[in-house]
């Protein structure tokens, strides 16, 4: 997998990257679509940022604020570290 940033992550979310977007795969089977244990580790993991992105949308940031905050949130560490630190 290819994402290397929040904005990253947030694009493949939303629109797909490679694939259509997980948000939709995620509305259409719910977990069926990610039947390996590896794959349901990484999805959880990304998931935590973007429930984070979400909730700073839905407490009147905007789309671009709530991404650019955890990307300085992030320092240039992995996406699995500003989980760690979410």
């Amino acid at each position: 997998r290819d994402v290397r940033t929040v904005r990253d992550l947030w694009r493949e979310w939303k629109v797909g990257i490679a694939g259509p977007p997980v948000e939709q795969l995620e509305q259409l089977y719910g977990a069926r679509w990610r039947p390996e244990n590896k794959q349901r580790a990484w999805f959880c993991r990304r998931k935590i940022i973007i429930d984070e992105i979400v909730a700073r949308i839905g407490a009147r940031a905007s789309e671009e604020a709530a991404i650019t905050a955890l990307e300085r949130q992030r320092q240039g560490k992995s996406i699995n570290k500003l989980c760690d630190l979410l």
